[in-house]
């Protein structure tokens, strides 16, 4: 799973573009590997949310760099919403076929 295996790093908004829809952007993100190596990824978010200089936490697996990822509250906790989402289904089917 990647957030197991990944290395956590502080990057830096190096560039700002405009996204497809008016209300997003597209925010270049560079930051450092080890052995002095640089990572740059791209990074979408809603109008006005980063600016040039911004820190931006990200995860990137340490033997694929280039597989890099925002650290959100869903990269970070996306299998266990999943999870929580899927047993609340399976919960709910059980009880509406419970004899009575």
């Amino acid at each position: 799973m990647f957030v197991h295996r990944a290395r956590r790093v502080v990057g830096w908004v190096a560039d700002v573009s405009p996204g497809p829809l008016s209300r997003d952007q597209w925010a270049t993100v560079r930051f450092m590997l080890p052995r002095g190596r640089r990572g740059v990824m791209a990074v979408p978010f809603r109008y006005g949310r980063l600016e040039v200089g911004d820190a931006v936490e990200i995860l990137y697996d340490p033997a694929h760099p280039v597989d890099a990822r925002r650290a959100t509250l869903f990269v970070l906790w996306r299998t266990t919403l999943i999870a929580a989402v899927a047993a609340v289904g399976f919960f709910a089917a059980g009880i509406s076929r419970a004899p009575e």
